[in-house]
């Protein structure tokens, strides 16, 4: 009987341990009307509201004055994210909102989405970036990485992009990409770093500046595949930019 009742204790307590933590979900609300809100169990950040904010970057100038980094509210889930969620009706990620969030490798973003602001989703651990057509601008250094962790290996711009910034994809690893037919500008050092890049499509014709030295730091070239009737004006935007193989689309 003792033996008995000792297996049905060590039963019953296994099966106590093994019960899984229940979520906790974690809600909030800012003053400008953004609500946030963090499952512990599946790790999700879900966000909701027209512009969602940032804050400050932390330059030699506030510190001077003396002023100390605002910081966003959810960023207290910065180093437990894996996955972010953007509710329809998000129009715009404003500068520093998601920035290193490093362990998320997922994103969803809704097709109101028009802004991606400066630093915007920066040194995050996504590897497929696929935004909707809606973005018309992607803010300097919006998907930079710095850091070990993640870089994009799949991505697909927005048919209606205008403006690439400054240092906007540093350091990612994805072989090629498509400049989709809308973009006029491309900031300097866009794709800075991005040792894997080795084929470029521009399908748009309306492009007026290239930024300095977009490729840097890529030793083994690129090719830059342009639309027949910009040839010889691209390749004179180009010649700033090093690795640069600039030809006509067949």
């Amino acid at each position: 009987m003792k033996k008995i009742a000792v297996v049905m204790f060590l039963l019953l307590l296994g099966g106590m341990t093994a019960v899984p933590c229940e979520a906790k979900v974690h809600r909030g609300r800012t003053k400008d009307g953004v609500t946030y809100q963090y499952n512990t169990k599946t790790k999700t950040l879900t966000m909701s509201g027209k512009k969602i904010r940032g804050y400050w970057r932390e330059s030699m100038k506030n510190i001077l004055k003396g002023k100390k980094r605002k910081q966003r509210p959810w960023e207290k889930w910065r180093w437990k994210a894996k996955k972010i969620i953007l509710k329809k009706g998000v129009e715009s990620i404003e500068n520093g909102a998601f920035e290193k969030f490093y362990r998320v490798t997922e994103i969803n973003f809704p097709r109101t989405l028009k802004k991606i602001g400066k630093y915007a989703f920066s040194d995050s651990g996504i590897k497929k970036l696929v935004l909707p057509d809606s973005v018309t601008e992607i803010g300097s250094c919006a998907f930079a990485k710095n850091s070990i962790y993640g870089g994009i290996t799949e991505i697909r711009l927005p048919r209606n992009l205008r403006k690439i910034g400054a240092d906007a994809f540093t350091g990612h690893y994805f072989t090629s990409i498509t400049i989709p037919k809308n973009v006029e500008y491309i900031g300097k050092l866009a794709f800075d770093e991005c040792s894997e890049l080795k084929t470029v499509y521009i399908e748009s014709k309306k492009i007026k500046k290239i930024g300095k030295d977009i490729f840097r730091n890529i030793f083994d070239g690129v090719t830059v595949y342009v639309p027949k009737s910009k040839v010889k004006k691209y390749r004179k935007m180009f010649s700033r930019s090093m690795y640069a193989n600039v030809k006509a689309m067949k």
